[in-house]
């Protein structure tokens, strides 16, 4: 089998994807012309495609991948997906961190060609040259093919659309990369941005692509954060460096001015490959925002995930880890530098599981400490009972909440598929204009006892755990904490800055 082919195309001209497949799991490489061509053709038809696209089909939504391609092919290859839909929505970031962006891209933009109008390829944040210089996707280009062949993928990057709005009998969903923004009120604003460059560092373009919602774990950890969730809008994502977080209230209001059930967005990994976003509220029946990872194994053991709408439900699998990864056999045009390459990547991992293993124990015994605060928490509060009046001040009532928060332990489904039926919503998600439609299939669903829709739990995390363990003053280098930290954080894909601005804003060291 040749290492360098042609790219693959059947007898009626389309390209022939499962050929494709074979040669990449034996490590091979399309020729460069032919990949050239395929950009320049695929990029033809994104700049056709309006900022904000309109799909009228079941859909299939796939987040983040990062250039791990044993998850696409996973993904796309499930046979539980089989049928059930006509497009599929890709929601950004194919490459970066991992090693087979290319394979990603070039799999991707063959389908796209294929069927232009029912493969949909949004914009991600390491679409940019921006990223991409530094986090891989340039020096595998460069290592494959060429910085010629990079700077085309680059110009390409520039025409892909920003948002699709996804039209379905149980709701609009509107799908991006990142999040919604200050400077957004409707939808059709998108139309008016020139996406035709590189994304700038602030404004709507900016934040399609950053943006994030704010965490459940945030609220968890504030309570009196959570007392006030309805009346948040945006805050700063100091995480990343540009952007914003957006709460409940700014979410809410886009929702209702725009009659859409809710957004559906990647651009962050999740220990579950879908996560439910509630933003503080109890009250919620529907999630108002969903983030979908489609990347395996990316931090620590996270699963993968995709989700299907159809006019009746939303279908959600997950998958923990690809399943064809033993099927890989690659050519090797290198075998020495292969094996060097093998050898590190073994080094680097022993050395992240030496860290992660010193510093587990090291959460342990702050695990002990924390059941002994806790339990004499109880006692006090016990003693406070018995001795106080019959009702607790508000200030009281902070004072304990936090430390009890942090003991309940929510149940977990480990179900590969889990099938969401939604139940009987309230007006306050947004569906006012088509809600009364619908309700007739959710009783329905109700009455028959089909599976309700079912929230994802992150593990829980005691705060003592995040303390920070300063540089020692006898040098200016970061000590292994730190190191570690850093390393952790960058993943969650702040923009690139210098080491002693990630120990400043990260770790809270000051000169």
């Amino acid at each position: 089998m040749n290492y360098i082919i042609s790219l693959p195309k059947t007898p009626a001209g389309l390209y022939d994807t499962e050929a494709l497949q074979r040669h990449f799991m034996h490590g091979g490489i399309i020729e460069e012309e032919d990949v050239s061509r395929l950009i320049e053709e695929s990029e033809s038809y994104f700049g056709l495609e309006e900022n904000v696209i309109h799909v009228y089909d079941n859909v299939l939504i796939f987040g983040d991948y990062h250039g791990q391609y044993f998850d696409l092919i996973t993904q796309m290859n499930d046979p539980f997906w089989e049928g059930r839909y006509s497009t599929s929505i890709y929601l950004g970031d194919y490459v970066d961190r991992g090693t087979m962006s290319c394979e990603v891209l070039i799999t991707l933009l063959s389908m796209k060609v294929n069927n232009p109008s029912h493969v949909i390829m949004l914009r991600g944040n390491h679409e940019s040259r921006n990223m991409t210089r530094s986090m891989g996707f340039m020096a595998e280009c460069k290592m494959k093919y060429s910085l010629t062949l990079y700077y085309q993928f680059c110009s390409l990057f520039d025409s892909l659309p920003l948002v699709c709005v996804v039209h379905r009998d149980i709701g609009d969903f509107f799908c991006c990369h990142g999040g919604i923004s200050p400077d957004m009120t409707t939808i059709n604003q998108i139309n008016s941005i020139d996406r035709f460059h590189e994304p700038p560092l602030e404004g709507l373009f900016c934040d399609l692509l950053w943006g994030d919602p704010i965490s459940e774990k945030r609220f968890e950890e504030q309570p009196g954060f959570k007392k006030h969730y309805d009346t948040i809008t945006f805050l700063p994502n100091n995480e990343r460096n540009c952007s914003y977080y957006f709460g409940y209230k700014a979410i809410n209001e886009f929702l209702q001015t725009n009659n859409i059930t809710a957004v559906i967005r990647g651009h962050q990994c999740n220990s579950e490959g879908v996560e439910m976003h509630f933003f503080g509220s109890d009250e919620l029946e529907f999630p108002l925002c969903f983030t979908v990872f489609s990347a395996s194994l990316y931090s620590l053991n996270n699963k993968s995930g995709s989700l299907l709408l159809s006019n009746e439900k939303i279908d959600i699998g997950k998958y923990n880890q690809p399943d064809c990864l033993s099927q890989y056999n690659p050519i090797l045009p290198n075998p020495i530098l292969f094996s060097v390459i093998k050898v590190m990547e073994s080094i680097e991992d022993i050395m992240y599981q030496l860290i992660s293993f010193v510093f587990n124990e090291e959460e342990d015994e702050h695990e002990e400490i924390s059941k002994v605060q806790v339990s004499q928490v109880q006692i006090q509060q016990e003693n406070f009972k018995n001795e106080a009046c019959s009702y607790f001040s508000s200030t009281e009532k902070e004072l304990i909440t936090p430390l009890n928060s942090y003991l309940s332990q929510k149940n977990r489904n480990d179900e590969d598929i889990i099938v969401i039926e939604i139940p009987e919503v309230k007006t306050s998600i947004s569906r006012k204009g088509k809600i009364n439609n619908v309700l007739i299939t959710f009783k329905e669903n109700i009455q028959k006892k089909n599976s309700l829709f079912l929230s994802f739990d992150q593990s829980e995390v005691h705060p003592l755990i995040y303390n920070n363990l300063h540089a020692s003053i006898a040098t200016q280098e970061p000590s292994l904490y730190e190191t570690n930290e850093t390393i952790k954080r960058i993943r969650q894909e702040s923009l690139p800055v210098s080491i002693e601005e990630i120990r400043k804003k990260y770790l809270g060291l000051n000169k």
